[in-house]
């Protein structure tokens, strides 16, 4: 639910460009209340959660709820509803609700949905934040066609040459960096050349995000710092989590504490 959170949230924060994308589950947060759920979304479309309303909300005329119907069965693991997503799919217009509809099939084994995939990311006229929401798809799906892609597009955003706001920016990195988070073994001998760029470009201004009056923003801080962060940034963690109000970023907060302690204890154990 987390990824599937932070990939809407990051695309609907601000469009890279002009073009618009039908079909991309918004779950809006007012950086207040719960975080939004698929299932919630769908009762709130009129949609029941069982597998048969699902795969009739699948036709649904609206594109965010078939992408939400297609995330749900995937997320049940529903193998018996491939067929109609496949379908769904093949017939699907919207880009947004194609890309759902095939990380959908992804997550249900079927190749085709791998394929579109792959095919979105590395497509250089759709927007970058779109791609980078394929790429992350990828990931999930355990395919390398879009690491090159994820790279560039770090590189870019370390070089701020995205022509963002700061905050927008630092959402983009620190989505980025989330991506990253654990898959080192996906980017097998790039991992410590991504680490050393990450440190020396960002960290400072990761550190003090965290104290950012935008909840989004210090919880894409938080994503970051537990990706690369070192002793100092997890005193830094703690100060933040100690002062911080908003559960939802205290979750992912306390995550990233966690995360680097493991960490620094990790290298501790190496070191003796």
């Amino acid at each position: 639910m987390r990824l599937s959170f932070i990939v809407a949230a990051v695309i609907a924060a601000a469009p890279l460009c002009s073009q618009t994308i039908e079909g991309i589950p918004q779950m809006d947060w007012d950086g207040v209340g719960p975080l939004p759920t698929i299932e919630g979304d769908l009762q709130r479309a009129g949609h029941a959660s069982t597998e048969e309303a699902l795969v009739a909300a699948l036709r649904d005329p609206r594109p965010t709820v078939r992408s939400l119907a297609a995330q749900k069965i995937a997320k049940e693991g529903w193998k018996d509803a491939a067929p109609s997503v496949l379908s769904a799919f093949s017939s699907e217009k919207a880009l947004g609700t194609r890309l759902w509809l095939a990380n959908a099939l992804a997550k249900l084994g079927e190749g085709k949905g791998v394929e579109e995939i792959v095919r979105t990311c590395n497509t250089a006229t759709l927007p970058v934040d779109f791609r980078l929401a394929a790429a992350q798809f990828a990931l999930e799906s355990r395919s390398a066609g879009c690491n090159d892609m994820v790279i560039d597009a770090l590189y870019t955003a370390l070089g701020h040459e995205t022509g963002l706001q700061p905050e927008r920016e630092m959402n983009e990195v620190g989505y980025i960096y989330s991506m990253l988070n654990g898959r080192a073994a996906q980017f097998k001998e790039r991992s410590a050349e991504i680490r050393q760029r990450l440190e020396e470009s960002l960290a400072d201004n990761l550190e003090d995000s965290l104290a950012s009056y935008r909840a989004t923003l210090r919880m894409a801080a938080a994503n970051a710092l537990a990706t690369f962060g070192d002793s100092g940034s997890l005193e830094k963690l703690r100060q933040a989590l100690a002062a911080e109000t908003n559960h939802a970023v205290q979750q992912r907060m306390r995550a990233a504490v966690e995360q680097l302690e493991k960490t620094e204890k990790g290298s501790g154990a190496g070191q003796q």
